[in-house]
């Protein structure tokens, strides 16, 4: 399950909307997220443990954070 998060605030860096972004996930799910999907001019640092992935097919300034199961 995904949240989406969207954040057009041109003052904020990606890493910044990525790290509000897994804490409103955290909040809201009850746990930690490892997935990040964004926009390609989104990508951003994240903590080591949180994969930001770029796809093509999101919009800019939305931010899909998810838990993906590791095979």
């Amino acid at each position: 399950m995904f949240l989406m998060w969207f954040d057009d605030d041109r003052k904020k860096t990606s890493s910044m909307k990525i790290a509000e972004a897994l804490a409103a996930y955290e909040k809201r799910m009850g746990s930690q997220a490892n997935l990040v999907l964004v926009h390609n001019d989104e990508l951003g640092e994240a903590p080591a443990s949180v994969q930001v992935r770029s796809q093509p097919f999101i919009s800019p300034s939305n931010f899909y954070v998810g838990f993906e199961a590791k095979a």
